[in-house]
């Protein structure tokens, strides 16, 4: 249909770039995915057979764990990294921990063989004094998680309605709606 031809482009480009997808009919969008429902408008679909879908925040917590167990590495939270720099070969990072009324402490200065930054779209601003151009720009998605009932329709696997820029992502007995996103600024408060 001509709703679908530009999903054909998409299709083509991703192949290109190394990622298998595949066009569907609404027949077979359905027979793979039986969350769909018999009925309603559906033009197609695209098959991406090696795409997954993650939950960032348990990927977080599970990482914070793993790394924290390891010797020789640290963990600072509630701390406002102030810099970041370089001096003989170690990266110096100035910081104000919180204290305990959550009023910033007054600024150290610690050296480190490594370091991970995890700073989001303000990245590119911390690690400037490095050197380094990172082009990020932050996006701002809009989502709700629920909670499935036992036997209840959902999807088994990541659903997206490209027209309506809404996508459902099965996460155990969790279902995710996204939709909507801004790019840039910094967020809706």
């Amino acid at each position: 249909s001509r709703e679908f031809r530009p999903s054909l482009r998409h299709i083509e480009m991703l192949n290109e770039l190394g990622i298998p997808a595949e066009p569907l009919d609404a027949g077979a969008c359905r027979a793979l995915e039986p969350g769909l429902g018999e009925k309603g408008p559906l033009a197609g679909g695209v098959h991406l057979t090696r795409d997954g879908v993650g939950n960032c925040r348990q990927f977080a917590q599970q990482l914070r764990e793993r790394l924290g167990a390891r010797p020789g590495v640290q963990l600072r939270f509630s701390t406002a990294v102030l810099g970041v720099g370089r001096a003989d070969g170690r990266i110096q990072v100035e910081h104000a921990p919180n204290g305990p009324t959550g009023v910033s402490q007054p600024p150290q200065q610690t050296e480190h063989d490594a370091l991970v930054v995890c700073a989001g779209a303000s990245a590119p601003l911390l690690l400037r004094t490095l050197g380094w151009r990172l082009p990020l720009m932050p996006v701002h998605g809009y989502s709700i998680t629920f909670r499935l009932q036992a036997h209840g329709m959902a999807p088994r696997s990541a659903v997206v309605d490209a027209r309506a820029g809404v996508a459902i992502a099965r996460q155990g007995g969790r279902i995710r709606v996204t939709g909507g996103f801004a790019l840039g600024g910094r967020g809706v408060p």
